[in-house]
Protein backbone atom coordinates (compact mmCIF):
# COMPACT_ATOMS: atom_id res chain seq x y z
CA UNK A 1 0.00 0.00 0.00
CA UNK A 2 1.09 3.01 -1.16
CA UNK A 3 -0.04 6.67 -1.28
CA UNK A 4 0.51 11.05 -0.32
CA UNK A 5 -1.98 12.77 1.37
CA UNK A 6 -1.28 16.86 1.94
CA UNK A 7 -0.38 17.24 5.96
CA UNK A 8 -2.93 19.92 7.06
CA UNK A 9 -5.80 18.29 5.84
CA UNK A 10 -4.86 14.90 6.93
CA UNK A 11 -4.32 16.21 10.36
CA UNK A 12 -7.88 17.97 10.99
CA UNK A 13 -9.37 14.21 10.50
CA UNK A 14 -6.85 13.11 12.84
CA UNK A 15 -8.19 14.73 15.54
CA UNK A 16 -11.59 13.35 15.21
CA UNK A 17 -9.64 9.96 15.76
CA UNK A 18 -7.40 10.82 18.39
CA UNK A 19 -10.72 11.69 20.59
CA UNK A 20 -12.01 8.39 19.84
CA UNK A 21 -9.59 5.94 20.60
CA UNK A 22 -7.28 7.46 23.35
CA UNK A 23 -4.55 6.39 24.32
CA UNK A 24 -4.70 3.12 26.27
CA UNK A 25 -6.85 0.62 24.23
CA UNK A 26 -4.98 1.13 21.21
CA UNK A 27 -2.23 -1.54 20.69
CA UNK A 28 -1.40 -4.71 18.50
CA UNK A 29 -3.83 -7.09 20.28
CA UNK A 30 -7.04 -4.62 19.97
CA UNK A 31 -6.15 -2.27 16.91
CA UNK A 32 -8.95 0.87 16.93
CA UNK A 33 -7.03 2.87 13.46
CA UNK A 34 -7.08 1.21 10.17
CA UNK A 35 -6.67 3.17 7.04
CA UNK A 36 -7.45 1.45 3.31
CA UNK A 37 -6.43 2.17 0.53
CA UNK A 38 -8.36 2.39 -2.97
CA UNK A 39 -6.74 3.08 -6.36
CA UNK A 40 -9.46 2.99 -8.35
CA UNK A 41 -11.02 5.67 -7.16
CA UNK A 42 -8.09 7.32 -5.91
CA UNK A 43 -9.13 7.70 -1.71
CA UNK A 44 -8.66 6.85 1.72
CA UNK A 45 -10.87 5.13 4.22
CA UNK A 46 -10.25 6.08 7.61
CA UNK A 47 -11.94 4.04 10.25
CA UNK A 48 -11.21 4.10 14.21
CA UNK A 49 -13.36 3.12 16.85
CA UNK A 50 -13.46 2.27 20.72
CA UNK A 51 -16.15 0.00 20.78
CA UNK A 52 -18.51 2.29 22.14
CA UNK A 53 -18.42 5.04 19.18
CA UNK A 54 -16.89 4.43 15.68
CA UNK A 55 -15.84 6.78 12.86
CA UNK A 56 -15.16 6.66 9.45
CA UNK A 57 -13.80 9.52 6.74
CA UNK A 58 -12.82 8.86 3.01
CA UNK A 59 -11.01 11.53 1.68
CA UNK A 60 -9.79 11.87 -2.35
CA UNK A 61 -6.08 11.51 -2.40
CA UNK A 62 -2.94 10.15 -4.71
CA UNK A 63 -2.95 6.16 -4.02
CA UNK A 64 0.14 4.78 -5.94
CA UNK A 65 -0.91 1.60 -4.74
CA UNK A 66 -4.16 0.10 -2.87
CA UNK A 67 -4.06 -1.70 0.24
CA UNK A 68 -4.82 -0.96 4.26
CA UNK A 69 -2.98 -1.08 7.61
CA UNK A 70 -4.00 -0.67 11.23
CA UNK A 71 -1.43 1.39 13.29
CA UNK A 72 -1.12 2.90 16.84
CA UNK A 73 -3.40 6.30 16.37
CA UNK A 74 -1.66 8.27 19.10
CA UNK A 75 2.01 7.44 17.73
CA UNK A 76 0.60 8.18 13.96
CA UNK A 77 -0.61 11.65 14.89
CA UNK A 78 1.87 12.38 17.02
CA UNK A 79 4.17 12.30 13.96
CA UNK A 80 2.27 13.85 11.52
CA UNK A 81 1.86 16.41 13.64
CA UNK A 82 5.40 17.36 14.60
CA UNK A 83 6.42 16.78 10.21
CA UNK A 84 6.28 19.89 8.40
CA UNK A 85 6.07 19.35 4.54
CA UNK A 86 2.68 19.97 2.70
CA UNK A 87 2.67 16.24 1.58
CA UNK A 88 3.19 13.49 3.40
CA UNK A 89 3.83 9.32 1.46
CA UNK A 90 3.07 6.34 3.58
CA UNK A 91 3.95 2.98 2.31
CA UNK A 92 3.23 -0.40 3.85
CA UNK A 93 6.90 -2.55 3.22
CA UNK A 94 7.59 -5.96 2.77
CA UNK A 95 8.09 -6.31 6.64
CA UNK A 96 4.87 -4.71 7.11
CA UNK A 97 6.52 -2.08 9.02
CA UNK A 98 4.72 1.61 7.65
CA UNK A 99 6.98 3.95 6.17
CA UNK A 100 6.50 8.01 6.81
CA UNK A 101 8.38 10.03 4.26
CA UNK A 102 8.12 14.18 3.52
CA UNK A 103 10.93 15.90 1.88
CA UNK A 104 12.97 16.29 4.94
CA UNK A 105 12.31 13.33 7.54
CA UNK A 106 11.86 10.10 6.81
CA UNK A 107 10.72 7.22 9.72
CA UNK A 108 9.07 3.67 9.93
CA UNK A 109 6.35 2.53 12.54
CA UNK A 110 5.41 -0.51 13.38
CA UNK A 111 1.85 -1.77 11.53
CA UNK A 112 -0.79 -4.20 13.27
CA UNK A 113 -2.40 -7.19 12.22
CA UNK A 114 -5.56 -5.72 9.95
CA UNK A 115 -7.65 -8.93 10.32
CA UNK A 116 -7.80 -8.43 14.28
CA UNK A 117 -9.49 -4.79 13.29
CA UNK A 118 -13.35 -5.04 14.31
CA UNK A 119 -16.07 -5.34 11.51
CA UNK A 120 -18.12 -2.01 11.69
CA UNK A 121 -21.56 -1.78 9.94
CA UNK A 122 -22.36 2.06 8.77
CA UNK A 123 -25.07 1.25 6.77
CA UNK A 124 -28.26 2.01 9.45
CA UNK A 125 -31.40 1.59 7.72
CA UNK A 126 -33.50 3.56 9.80
CA UNK A 127 -35.94 6.75 9.94
CA UNK A 128 -33.82 10.61 9.28
CA UNK A 129 -33.91 13.50 9.42
CA UNK A 130 -31.02 16.27 8.00
CA UNK A 131 -29.67 19.72 9.10
CA UNK A 132 -26.56 21.63 9.22
CA UNK A 133 -23.53 20.33 11.35
CA UNK A 134 -23.34 23.97 12.41
CA UNK A 135 -26.95 23.89 13.45
CA UNK A 136 -26.56 20.02 15.69
CA UNK A 137 -23.34 21.54 16.94
CA UNK A 138 -25.05 24.70 18.34
CA UNK A 139 -27.89 22.30 19.89
CA UNK A 140 -25.28 19.91 21.70
CA UNK A 141 -22.80 23.01 23.02
CA UNK A 142 -26.62 24.39 24.35
CA UNK A 143 -27.37 20.67 26.24
CA UNK A 144 -24.09 20.00 27.48
CA UNK A 145 -23.15 21.47 30.27
CA UNK A 146 -26.57 20.53 31.75
CA UNK A 147 -25.72 16.93 31.90
CA UNK A 148 -25.54 14.87 35.25
CA UNK A 149 -21.33 13.50 35.81
CA UNK A 150 -22.75 11.56 39.25
CA UNK A 151 -22.31 8.05 39.13
CA UNK A 152 -25.68 6.69 40.56
CA UNK A 153 -27.56 8.71 38.01
CA UNK A 154 -26.94 7.05 34.76
CA UNK A 155 -30.05 7.91 32.99
CA UNK A 156 -28.98 11.54 33.25
CA UNK A 157 -25.29 10.92 31.69
CA UNK A 158 -25.98 12.03 28.51
CA UNK A 159 -28.61 14.26 26.10
CA UNK A 160 -32.28 12.98 25.53
CA UNK A 161 -33.25 13.04 21.88
CA UNK A 162 -37.14 12.82 21.15
CA UNK A 163 -37.80 12.49 17.63
CA UNK A 164 -41.33 12.08 16.52
CA UNK A 165 -43.58 13.58 13.27
CA UNK A 166 -43.62 17.04 14.39
CA UNK A 167 -40.51 17.75 16.06
CA UNK A 168 -37.17 16.74 17.51
CA UNK A 169 -36.53 17.58 20.66
CA UNK A 170 -33.42 17.83 23.25
CA UNK A 171 -33.28 17.52 27.06
CA UNK A 172 -30.43 17.18 29.38
CA UNK A 173 -30.52 17.58 33.19
CA UNK A 174 -28.36 17.10 36.55
CA UNK A 175 -31.67 17.46 38.95
CA UNK A 176 -30.61 20.76 40.01
CA UNK A 177 -31.22 22.49 36.52
CA UNK A 178 -32.64 21.31 33.37
CA UNK A 179 -32.20 22.51 29.50
CA UNK A 180 -34.75 22.32 26.48
CA UNK A 181 -34.18 22.83 22.65
CA UNK A 182 -36.53 22.71 19.93
CA UNK A 183 -36.05 22.25 15.83
CA UNK A 184 -39.46 22.47 15.04
CA UNK A 185 -38.94 22.45 11.19
CA UNK A 186 -37.56 18.58 11.55
CA UNK A 187 -39.63 15.52 11.52
CA UNK A 188 -39.06 12.05 11.81
CA UNK A 189 -41.58 9.13 10.50
CA UNK A 190 -41.16 6.66 13.12
CA UNK A 191 -40.84 8.52 16.88
CA UNK A 192 -37.76 7.59 18.34
CA UNK A 193 -36.42 8.04 22.05
CA UNK A 194 -32.64 7.93 22.69
CA UNK A 195 -30.16 8.82 25.06
CA UNK A 196 -26.93 10.38 24.12
CA UNK A 197 -23.96 9.74 26.02
CA UNK A 198 -21.85 12.21 27.42
CA UNK A 199 -18.50 10.23 26.90
CA UNK A 200 -18.95 10.79 23.22
CA UNK A 201 -19.93 14.82 23.29
CA UNK A 202 -15.81 15.65 22.79
CA UNK A 203 -15.83 13.37 19.63
CA UNK A 204 -19.22 14.90 18.43
CA UNK A 205 -18.19 18.45 18.60
CA UNK A 206 -15.09 17.33 16.53
CA UNK A 207 -16.92 15.91 13.82
CA UNK A 208 -19.07 18.85 13.29
CA UNK A 209 -16.66 20.91 13.47
CA UNK A 210 -14.77 19.69 10.78
CA UNK A 211 -18.06 19.26 8.78
CA UNK A 212 -18.74 23.22 9.36
CA UNK A 213 -21.57 24.29 7.08
CA UNK A 214 -22.42 20.76 5.45
CA UNK A 215 -25.60 19.15 5.59
CA UNK A 216 -25.43 15.94 8.18
CA UNK A 217 -28.16 13.02 7.95
CA UNK A 218 -29.07 11.91 11.59
CA UNK A 219 -30.04 8.39 12.17
CA UNK A 220 -31.57 7.15 14.99
CA UNK A 221 -31.79 3.37 15.17
CA UNK A 222 -32.84 1.23 18.85
CA UNK A 223 -29.14 1.31 19.66
CA UNK A 224 -26.98 4.06 17.98
CA UNK A 225 -26.83 7.21 16.71
CA UNK A 226 -24.75 8.10 13.72
CA UNK A 227 -24.70 11.11 11.93
CA UNK A 228 -23.40 11.46 8.34
CA UNK A 229 -22.83 12.74 5.14
CA UNK A 230 -21.67 11.88 1.63
CA UNK A 231 -17.67 10.88 2.91
CA UNK A 232 -18.21 11.42 7.08
CA UNK A 233 -19.79 8.96 9.26
CA UNK A 234 -19.90 9.18 12.91
CA UNK A 235 -21.80 6.60 15.28
CA UNK A 236 -22.07 5.69 18.64
CA UNK A 237 -23.76 3.67 21.02
CA UNK A 238 -26.88 5.24 22.94
CA UNK A 239 -27.53 4.81 26.76
CA UNK A 240 -29.48 1.77 27.56
CA UNK A 241 -31.72 3.37 29.91
CA UNK A 242 -35.26 5.11 30.16
CA UNK A 243 -35.02 9.03 30.90
CA UNK A 244 -36.84 10.58 33.74
CA UNK A 245 -40.55 12.18 32.48
CA UNK A 246 -39.44 16.49 32.82
CA UNK A 247 -42.79 17.44 31.15
CA UNK A 248 -43.97 18.87 34.67
CA UNK A 249 -41.04 21.16 34.57
CA UNK A 250 -40.75 22.84 31.39
CA UNK A 251 -44.91 22.99 30.77
CA UNK A 252 -45.47 24.64 34.30
CA UNK A 253 -47.86 27.98 33.88
CA UNK A 254 -46.05 31.08 33.74
CA UNK A 255 -45.86 32.41 37.69
CA UNK A 256 -46.96 35.85 38.56
CA UNK A 257 -43.41 37.07 38.53
CA UNK A 258 -41.42 38.19 35.21
CA UNK A 259 -38.45 39.55 34.99
CA UNK A 260 -36.96 40.64 31.69
CA UNK A 261 -33.85 42.53 31.63
CA UNK A 262 -30.69 42.71 28.90
CA UNK A 263 -28.71 39.82 28.81
CA UNK A 264 -25.24 41.41 28.51
CA UNK A 265 -25.65 43.77 31.67
CA UNK A 266 -26.90 41.36 33.32
CA UNK A 267 -24.40 38.65 32.92
CA UNK A 268 -21.64 41.53 33.53
CA UNK A 269 -22.64 42.42 37.20
CA UNK A 270 -23.01 38.95 37.31
CA UNK A 271 -19.48 38.30 36.53
CA UNK A 272 -18.40 40.96 38.62
CA UNK A 273 -20.51 39.20 41.96
CA UNK A 274 -18.85 36.43 41.00
CA UNK A 275 -15.08 37.55 41.81
CA UNK A 276 -16.75 38.14 45.50
CA UNK A 277 -18.29 35.80 46.28
CA UNK A 278 -17.10 32.75 48.29
CA UNK A 279 -16.04 29.61 46.97
CA UNK A 280 -17.86 27.08 49.35
CA UNK A 281 -21.19 29.37 48.83
CA UNK A 282 -21.80 29.91 45.59
CA UNK A 283 -24.74 31.85 46.53
CA UNK A 284 -26.17 35.14 44.88
CA UNK A 285 -29.16 36.80 45.89
CA UNK A 286 -31.73 38.48 43.34
CA UNK A 287 -34.33 41.54 45.30
CA UNK A 288 -36.72 42.28 42.91
CA UNK A 289 -38.72 45.31 43.13
CA UNK A 290 -40.73 47.66 40.66
CA UNK A 291 -38.70 47.99 37.71
CA UNK A 292 -35.48 47.64 39.64
CA UNK A 293 -32.87 44.57 40.39
CA UNK A 294 -30.63 44.16 43.08
CA UNK A 295 -27.91 41.17 43.09
CA UNK A 296 -26.22 40.78 46.33
CA UNK A 297 -24.02 38.51 48.21
CA UNK A 298 -23.21 37.63 51.39
CA UNK A 299 -20.85 39.78 53.36
CA UNK A 300 -17.71 37.25 54.19
CA UNK A 301 -14.12 37.35 54.55
CA UNK A 302 -13.89 37.49 50.46
CA UNK A 303 -15.62 41.00 50.21
CA UNK A 304 -19.53 41.97 49.76
CA UNK A 305 -21.39 42.91 46.11
CA UNK A 306 -24.25 44.49 45.27
CA UNK A 307 -25.07 45.70 42.09
CA UNK A 308 -28.36 47.52 40.89
CA UNK A 309 -30.01 47.24 37.32
CA UNK A 310 -33.04 48.14 35.94
CA UNK A 311 -35.42 45.85 34.27
CA UNK A 312 -38.51 45.19 33.30
CA UNK A 313 -40.66 43.59 36.26
CA UNK A 314 -44.07 44.89 37.69
CA UNK A 315 -44.68 43.37 40.92
CA UNK A 316 -43.80 45.19 44.32
CA UNK A 317 -41.08 43.03 45.64
CA UNK A 318 -39.78 39.68 45.58
CA UNK A 319 -36.69 37.64 46.25
CA UNK A 320 -34.88 34.68 45.32
CA UNK A 321 -31.31 33.06 46.11
CA UNK A 322 -29.97 31.17 43.21
CA UNK A 323 -26.40 29.11 42.79
CA UNK A 324 -23.65 31.73 40.43
CA UNK A 325 -22.08 28.90 38.57
CA UNK A 326 -25.47 27.75 37.29
CA UNK A 327 -26.63 31.13 36.40
CA UNK A 328 -23.42 32.02 34.47
CA UNK A 329 -23.16 29.09 32.56
CA UNK A 330 -27.20 29.32 31.90
CA UNK A 331 -26.67 32.97 30.40
CA UNK A 332 -23.28 32.38 28.45
CA UNK A 333 -24.96 29.61 26.71
CA UNK A 334 -27.40 32.10 25.68
CA UNK A 335 -24.59 34.89 25.07
CA UNK A 336 -23.89 34.85 21.24
CA UNK A 337 -27.40 35.38 19.74
CA UNK A 338 -29.52 36.83 22.43
CA UNK A 339 -30.07 40.51 23.91
CA UNK A 340 -32.55 40.43 25.82
CA UNK A 341 -33.60 37.29 28.06
CA UNK A 342 -37.14 36.89 30.65
CA UNK A 343 -36.85 34.77 33.78
CA UNK A 344 -40.49 33.53 35.41
CA UNK A 345 -40.64 33.05 39.08
CA UNK A 346 -43.56 31.01 40.70
CA UNK A 347 -42.26 31.56 44.31
CA UNK A 348 -38.95 31.63 45.95
CA UNK A 349 -38.78 27.61 46.16
CA UNK A 350 -39.72 26.45 42.88
CA UNK A 351 -38.02 26.11 39.60
CA UNK A 352 -37.33 29.33 37.79
CA UNK A 353 -37.42 29.34 33.98
CA UNK A 354 -34.97 31.31 32.02
CA UNK A 355 -35.61 31.86 28.25
CA UNK A 356 -34.65 34.11 25.35
CA UNK A 357 -37.34 36.55 24.77
CA UNK A 358 -36.73 36.44 20.50
CA UNK A 359 -36.60 32.54 20.73
CA UNK A 360 -38.90 30.62 22.17
CA UNK A 361 -37.69 26.71 21.24
CA UNK A 362 -34.61 27.15 24.09
CA UNK A 363 -35.33 27.10 27.69
CA UNK A 364 -33.52 26.38 30.95
CA UNK A 365 -35.04 25.87 34.10
CA UNK A 366 -33.28 25.68 37.62
CA UNK A 367 -33.74 25.41 41.32
CA UNK A 368 -33.35 27.83 43.87
CA UNK A 369 -30.90 28.08 46.95
CA UNK A 370 -31.65 28.77 50.56
CA UNK A 371 -29.89 31.72 51.81
CA UNK A 372 -29.24 33.00 55.70
CA UNK A 373 -28.90 36.91 54.64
Amino acid sequence: MEFKVNRNSFLKIMQTVIIITGREINNQNNPQFKIEADSKENKITIICTNNESNFKKEIKVDVIKEGSFCTNAQKFFELIRELYDDEILFKVLENKWLLVKSNKSSVKIPSYDKDKFPEINFSLEEDVFSLKAKELDEVFKKMMDFVSDEPIKINLQGIFIQASEENIRFISSDSYRASECFLREKKIKKPKKAIIPSSCFSAILKFLENEKEENVDIHLSDTFLQIQNKDSFFQTRLLNEDYPDMDNIFKFEKGSYVLKIGLKEFLREIKILNVIVDDFSKIMKLVLSKNKLKLESEKMQTGESSHELDCFFEKESFEISLNINYMLRALQNMETKTKEIEIHFIDKDKFITIKDCAEKDYQIVMMPMRSSW
